[in-house]
């Protein structure tokens, strides 16, 4: 927890990063950088749906109005912490569902992110109530806005960018994903 707020996807660390890492920076200059501060190697180390940092990760299928997503499941606190953030890139139909032991507030913040996201908070029922569109990551704790709506889930589905829109994905649409026992 930081300032009373469950932070999905990222957990900060107890410090701040103080530089700004422009867009133009080179990605090997960024890695140093984020090296040379003590970020843990989770944070440099990439991969895609299929490297070995998902293996501990459990595979489900969602349906979005009828699109189907491959997902990967971050239901432990360490996959939550780490979200989406071990991923090069995802497809189109792939996405990282956040699972909770119940509804509650839930706050995402995109740091560290390599591409930009599309953020559905999903009541106990499968119901949208709440969506961020085009999401863009953030590199410091100057630039990193923290979504924290105000309603209730127990879900969170992060998607590439684009795909509430292209799909239809409203406050209201029914996701279809196997519920927890």
């Amino acid at each position: 927890m930081l300032a009373g707020a469950f932070l999905v996807g990222v957990i900060l660390p107890h410090y701040t990063l103080d530089n700004y890492y422009p867009s133009h920076t080179h990605k090997s200059q960024y890695d140093a950088k984020i090296a040379s501060i003590g970020l843990p190697p989770y944070l440099i180390q990439r991969g895609d749906f299929n490297s070995e940092l998902v293996k501990n990760y459990t595979r489900s299928k969602v349906v979005v109005n009828g699109y189907e997503l491959n997902v990967l499941i971050a239901a432990t606190q360490d996959q939550k912490i780490l979200g989406e953030t071990i991923f090069q890139s995802i497809e189109e139909n792939q996405g990282m569902l956040f699972v909770y032991s119940k509804e509650q507030r839930l706050s995402f913040l995109t740091m560290f992110d390599n591409f930009p996201v599309d953020i559905m908070w999903i009541d106990h029922a499968g119901k949208i109530v709440h969506t961020e569109q085009n999401v863009q990551p953030c590199y410091s704790t100057k630039e990193c806005v923290t979504y924290y709506p105000d309603v209730l889930a127990q879900y969170n589905l992060v998607t590439n960018a684009g795909f509430t829109q292209r799909h239809g994905a409203t406050i209201g649409s029914q996701v279809y994903f196997p519920m927890p026992p």
